[in-house]
């Protein structure tokens, strides 16, 4: 399955490339024509004639999506589809906290890849502590944590498919395999919780 893109497409290269291993297609100039029109009404529209389809599409993740309906109605000698796009955000949130080990991060690639196949836009990344906190070395202490550069390389990912990464972390509780180690004693409510009013906890 080859596939050549033309029109407002210049930005998506990148994350054409990502998506083209995912759905099993090459890019290539002799392929089927899939254009991409960018435009600024509130819906995604996906026309296929006889010798190519045509992706109009307000936002990048949602020109994704439209590579997916191509694909799944390609031997329709035509067709017209339209959604309308109710929500500005819209995504998933992935925990990477209650278990012993984070997704690594071709993981993390192959979710982001379906995301923007769904045109999903918005990811949130869950981690308690399960980030590079250089400072305090026991701040995820025999657990798996991503590094700054590999937050990075999450996030610039993902930016190629249209999709913004949310990193959520915890700032009052839900801290229970921080507080465990004695060297936090002084940081806590109980067992799970910061001690609010400590300078500390703010430091």
């Amino acid at each position: 399955m080859k596939f050549k893109f033309t029109g407002d497409i210049e930005k998506l290269r990148e994350g054409i490339s990502y998506v083209a291993k995912d759905m099993g297609f090459e890019v290539s100039e002799d392929g089927f024509v899939i254009e991409g029109k960018k435009t600024d009404k509130k819906e995604l529209t996906v026309k296929k004639s006889e010798n190519k389809a045509i992706i109009e599409y307000s936002e990048p993740a949602h020109f994704f999506r439209g590579i997916g309906i191509v694909i799944e109605h390609l031997n329709e000698e035509s067709f017209e589809i339209k959604e309308t796009v109710w929500f500005d955000t819209n995504g998933i949130m992935l925990d990477m906290s209650q278990g012993n080990d984070t997704l690594n991060i071709e993981n993390v690639k192959i979710f982001l890849d379906k995301m923007a196949i769904m045109g999903l836009n918005s990811f949130y990344l869950y981690m308690e502590d399960n980030y590079d906190f250089k400072e305090e070395p026991y701040f995820g202490y025999f657990r798996s944590r991503y590094t700054m550069d590999e937050l990075r390389e999450i996030d610039r990912y993902a930016g190629a498919l249209g999709i913004k990464v949310i990193p959520c972390i915890q700032t009052l509780a839900h801290l229970s395999d921080v507080l465990k180690w004695y060297t936090f004693n002084d940081l806590k409510e109980d067992s799970d919780t910061l001690l609010v009013g400590e300078e500390k906890v703010y430091v």
